[in-house]
């Protein structure tokens, strides 16, 4: 059992997902991702090896856990959120192979739309990463918005950037993900998608250490 199966068999035992069908695409989904992601490492603190890397796998994993805190009723928004990075980051994986795994899920085009929306087709452009961010906006994709959302707050923790002012939870950074993340954030408030449970100081504070435990 490779190291990425081994992850994710544990953020599946761990999640409170009760509903057969529910947990049958979740699991298709975490699966598909720990195979595309088998080989990829990225920087940081979080479970980090001798070198400082660590397995790609636990940021799809991150996101979707934050993408629950909003008003999310149904599992498409975890897909999208486990699976955004798929197309991304192993080319000889299309949206074909996508299409043919979920063909069968009665919202399989909007989970397509979603991750091809959040998948970015690097150019040398400078200004091509707030284009992407801008297409992201412009869509009023909801699954979209509250993936790309939870994936800034993620890099973001990730690299040490503060991404929350207390009183507006917008970001105070110049970084482009905490541009990116303000822009985002404005048109989630626009569309009034909110999160279920306001999240509190403790939440803030605790946060890391609650998802660092889960794993």
């Amino acid at each position: 059992m490779t190291e990425e199966i081994k992850i994710v068999e544990t953020f599946v035992s761990n999640s409170s997902y009760n509903f057969p069908k529910r947990v049958y695409w979740l699991n298709k989904a975490i699966r598909i991702a720990a195979q595309v992601h088998e080989e990829d490492y990225a920087m940081g603190s979080f479970k980090a090896n001798q070198y400082g890397l660590v397995p790609f796998i636990y940021h799809p994993l991150r996101v979707s856990e934050k993408a629950r805190r909003f008003n999310v009723s149904i599992e498409e928004t975890e897909i999208v959120a486990i699976l955004h990075d798929s197309i991304e980051h192993n080319p000889d994986y299309f949206l074909t192979n996508l299409e043919r795994e979920f063909k069968d899920h009665p919202n399989k085009d909007g989970i397509l739309k979603s991750i091809q929306l959040l998948t970015k087709n690097e150019t040398k452009e400078t200004d091509y990463y707030q284009s992407y961010i801008d297409k992201i906006v412009e869509s009023n994709d909801f699954d979209a918005l509250v993936v790309k959302c939870a994936d800034l707050e993620d890099n973001m923790e990730n690299y040490g950037i503060p991404y929350r002012d207390k009183q507006t939870n917008l970001s105070l950074s110049s970084h482009k993900y905490g541009i990116a993340y303000q822009k985002i954030m404005s048109k989630m408030l626009e569309l009034n998608i909110k999160e279920s449970n306001k999240i509190t100081e403790y939440y803030l504070d605790n946060y890391k250490n609650n998802i660092t435990e889960r794993f």
